[in-house]
């Protein structure tokens, strides 16, 4: 949520509008540390960005796409199970756990939700045969 300042005639000051405009940008330093747990394959660090919801939302949905991009499938479980207030983000994260999947070659059983092999005819799981 962006706070503005303003002067005695309801004039919202410019920067404040500069730096909403920068929030979620390469510039801006909550993007900058994303970047850094990134290249550290800090996955836990990126989590965390996701799940703090004081995080702005753009930010939140940079750490979702860039965990897909790391492609760790520990990561899934944590992601469907946080529920996310902001559909931005949670699109986000839709999308991301779609790209794990792929580069894990990996899908969700429609019956027990557990991740299995994309090529399974039966689910390792609950045993049920899969469509």
């Amino acid at each position: 949520m962006a706070v503005y300042s303003f002067d005695k005639s309801g004039i919202v000051d410019e920067a404040d509008i500069a730096a909403d405009k920068a929030r979620g940008t390469d510039d801006d330093p909550a993007v900058q540390r994303l970047m850094e747990l990134f290249e550290a394959a800090d996955l836990e660090g990126l989590l965390s960005s996701l799940f703090d919801r004081h995080v702005y939302y753009k930010v939140r949905a940079r750490a979702a796409a860039l965990i897909a991009e790391l492609g760790p499938s520990e990561a899934i479980e944590p992601m469907l199970g946080f529920k996310f207030q902001d559909q931005r983000v949670a699109a986000q994260v839709r999308q991301g756990i779609r790209r794990i999947h792929d580069i894990n070659q990996t899908k969700e059983c429609p019956f027990c939700a557990e991740v299995i092999e994309a090529e399974a005819d039966v689910c390792n799981h609950c045993g049920r045969p899969l469509p």
